[in-house]
């Protein structure tokens, strides 16, 4: 029950992963490239007031490129802690299996019938449910 939570969970994680920052700085970037080189631009153009635009378009494309990446680190750490949690959930199962077989096991509950008195049941006292 635990591992399914753990696995949706993960799953929400990996579909959250969102390229849109990434692609609107490509867009960006290209509809830059084209105006810029639409315009004929001289090497005048940077004391003209054509530059503002520039600086505030690449300004915003390096801030955006910065909060991708850091979205994705951060994504990455989610991913990690979440694949410790499955890791953890499995090995407590593999645990709890291995101790459910020790109770279980013939010589521990003989031992556990001497310590009560317990005898072995008649042919006649076993009932076979099927």
């Amino acid at each position: 029950m635990k591992i399914q939570n753990l696995t949706e969970k993960f799953g929400e994680v990996i579909s959250s992963a969102n390229i849109l920052p990434l692609v609107l700085l490509y867009l960006i970037l290209a509809i830059s490239f084209v105006l810029f080189r639409m315009k004929n631009v001289e090497m005048d153009f940077i004391s003209s007031a054509n530059i503002l635009p520039l600086v505030l378009l690449y300004l915003i494309l390096a801030i955006s490129f910065v909060l991708f990446r850091m979205k994705n680190v951060e994504m990455d750490y989610r991913i990690h802690d979440i694949s410790k949690d499955i890791q953890k959930t499995i090995n407590d199962g593999k645990d709890v299996k291995a101790r459910k077989a020790n109770l279980l096991s013939i010589e521990r509950l003989r031992k556990l019938a001497k310590e009560f008195d317990l005898k072995e049941p008649k042919q006649s006292q076993v009932i076979l449910i099927q």
